[in-house]
């Protein structure tokens, strides 16, 4: 990980004694006078690295109804890693020789961002018929840690923080003939907090997943194939009365087998919606700078691929 120089309102210190984002020269008022104090510069805060050896349960099982139904569940055990960006790159600095000197902080190498364990369990039916398939799941999802950025000891704390996702998905496809099919697909997942008096809560617009839906309609013969989908997903909100705004786009997928390999053709966003990202939207809720994190999603896209399997 490389090294961060920090944010003026993020050293620890009052702003006169920060160091200034540029490293030039900074103004400030002591008893009525104004002076004034030139940095030559500060020291980075360092990077470092971190090994992870952790044992993960994970197991399944397929149980066929006949020949063309079956069951199956999971049991399965995840690792997730906080984003070193979020938790470290932080510093504290005294201004010296007219240079700001890093005397602590909070970073990989002295403090190694802790992996955290998720479980998961899940129970789906699925069948393939002559004209028809169809598959639907159930999923239960939840985690009793969280890690946290202490920034007064510039450590990485791991604390009790219950959290739970669950939702149910599904997809059908139907083939009219052999040229024609239609289906779609659709996700709907909640995710909850536990607050202090053992209540569940909606979580966090900046942590929780959107529901989404799909659909399409698909024609192809020996030679062609041709698919218009479109994507939904789904607005959410938290108890905090922050909101996450859903989107909707199309996409058009085209494709002929050649003599020598295959060809593609592709249009996304073929409508030219324009939206904000799930990302920037978070961002701007996380960081507070809405200007900043503003990020619209891409727009009409065309593709031209050409490709050989050999």
């Amino acid at each position: 990980m490389a090294g961060h120089r920090p944010a003026p309102a993020e050293c620890g210190h009052p702003p006169a004694a920060c160091p200034p984002r540029d490293g030039r020269l900074r103004r400030y008022s002591t008893s009525g006078r104004s002076r004034a104090r030139l940095a030559t510069g500060a020291d980075a805060i360092p990077g470092g690295e971190n090994d992870y050896d952790v044992t993960l349960l994970n197991a399944g099982a397929i149980y066929n109804l006949n020949d063309d139904q079956q069951v199956w569940t999971n049991v399965s055990q995840g690792f997730e890693i906080p984003d070193p960006g979020k938790v470290a790159g932080r510093g504290n600095y005294t201004l010296s020789g007219g240079r700001y000197v890093l005397t602590d902080s909070l970073n990989i190498d002295d403090n190694s961002v802790p992996g955290l364990k998720t479980n998961q369990v899940e129970l789906g039916w699925r069948t393939y018929r002559a004209r028809w398939d169809a598959q639907v799941a159930a999923y239960y999802t939840w985690s009793d840690k969280e890690a946290v950025t202490n920034r007064t000891s510039l450590t990485v704390d791991v604390v009790d923080n219950k959290t739970r996702d669950y939702g149910l998905e599904g997809s059908l496809t139907w083939r009219a003939n052999e040229q024609w099919s239609l289906g779609g697909t659709g996700h709907y997942v909640r995710s909850e907090i536990e607050d202090e008096d053992g209540n569940w809560q909606k979580n966090l617009v900046t942590a929780a997943s959107l529901p989404n839906a799909t659909a399409f309609v698909q024609w192809r013969d020996s030679q062609n194939s041709a698919r218009l989908q479109g994507s939904h997903a789904f607005n959410i909100d938290d108890d905090a009365g922050d909101e996450i705004d859903g989107y909707t786009t199309f996409d058009l997928l085209t494709a002929r087998e050649l003599p020598l390999g295959r060809l593609n053709f592709s249009v996304t966003n073929l409508l030219d919606k324009q939206y904000d990202t799930v990302w920037g939207q978070r961002a701007q809720l996380f960081y507070g700078f809405e200007n900043l994190f503003d990020f619209k999603g891409q727009g009409r896209t065309y593709t031209l691929t050409y490709s050989v399997d050999y």
